[in-house]
């Protein structure tokens, strides 16, 4: 036998079973001075003990007593070290993931609060100047372009996040996901009270103000301000509930890498129609009120602009269901398009 091979190997062996001596001792029934003598080399253990402990630690008795199994103790702490750094990485990848989407969900609804507040002031301060005022417009486009800004500032994070990180590992908590079920219908279900509010305000305030008053511009001004707030819920609380779906988000990139590729996906088609539209909207809008200065019917531009992107969404994605095959997935759940992406 080789005795200094023995009691070097043994203690590599026993830790990275994750054993004490006394934890040995006790599979093997023998005592813990027993190991220990093992160990600093003062005894040998008998053969039953030398094929017990071949048996637990997944190797043979010759590699226990002739072998040098120092490099394996260090390749597998290399690899536990691997394991490791890749876990941290994949926990604050996840963590910069959360806090992307916080921040786009309350960049994104202010900028689409400002525009709103840009209009609703626009309609209310018409009452003190009329038509023919150009504060309101002014005050309109500056509200607009902080909104640019804050679409812009949010459009380059995530962006820079998503170069950063093609694939997000799913580490919310089971609890997480029940807190959210419970609590998103309560929200979009505020948001569709604050639209039949608006509505409500519409009716009760035409039946008040002559349509000859300028104090009729209130009139779009509140249907506007609870519109954008009901939108502002709707696109906050949907952000921050979607990012719960990592899984989407890691289709999202597969389907970037699908579209280098000169494959165009429905949802990219789907949003840059949606864009065009509402800056045709924004456009009909402005036209119309510094041309002929319709300012108060012209408003209507933007629910009907929202309401056609609505459309458009839905008639894509009939029409892709209806003649694209499904893409054939092997049991990893991923399409061949995916594969090759």
């Amino acid at each position: 036998m080789h005795p200094m091979k023995f009691q070097e190997n043994l203690p590599i062996l026993r830790k990275q079973a994750g054993l004490t001596q006394e934890a040995l001792a006790e599979r093997l029934a023998v005592s813990r001075q027993s190991v220990s003598k093992w160990e600093s080399g003062a005894a040998m253990p008998e053969l039953d003990k030398l094929l017990a402990m071949a048996e637990m630690f997944g190797c043979t008795v010759d590699s226990m007593l002739r072998e040098d199994l120092s490099e394996r103790d260090s390749r597998a702490e290399t690899e536990a070290r691997r394991a490791e750094e890749a876990d941290r990485q994949a926990e604050e990848t996840f963590l910069a993931y959360d806090d992307m989407q916080n921040f786009l969900a309350r960049t994104v609804a202010a900028g689409v609060g400002l525009i709103f507040l840009g209009l609703v002031l626009m309609l209310a301060l018409m009452t003190l100047w009329g038509e023919d005022g150009t504060l309101p417009v002014v005050l309109l486009l500056m509200l607009i372009a902080g909104a640019v800004y804050l679409f812009i500032l949010a459009g380059s994070r995530e962006e820079a996040f998503e170069k950063r990180h093609p694939a997000v590992a799913d580490r919310y908590t089971e609890a997480e996901r029940l807190r959210e079920e419970r609590t998103f219908p309560n929200r979009m279900a505020g948001c569709v009270v604050l639209i039949f509010l608006g509505v409500i305000l519409v009716i009760l305030l035409g039946m008040g103000i002559p349509e000859t008053s300028s104090w009729i511009y209130l009139v779009p001004a509140a249907f506007l301000l609870c519109i954008g707030m009901a939108v502002m819920g709707f696109i906050y609380f949907g952000i921050l509930h979607d990012r719960f779906d990592v899984e989407k988000y890691n289709r999202k990139q597969r389907r970037k890498r699908l579209e280098a590729d000169g494959q165009p996906s429905i949802e990219s088609i789907s949003d840059n129609l949606s864009g065009i539209i509402m800056l045709t909207a924004t456009a009909i809008y402005l036209l119309c009120g510094f041309v002929w200065g319709n300012w108060h019917p012209s408003w209507v531009v933007f629910p009907i602009g929202g309401l056609l992107c609505a459309i458009l969404e839905s008639v894509l994605k009939l029409r892709t269901a209806h003649t694209r095959p499904p893409a054939a997935s092997d049991a990893s759940g991923e399409s061949e398009e995916e594969k090759r992406a």
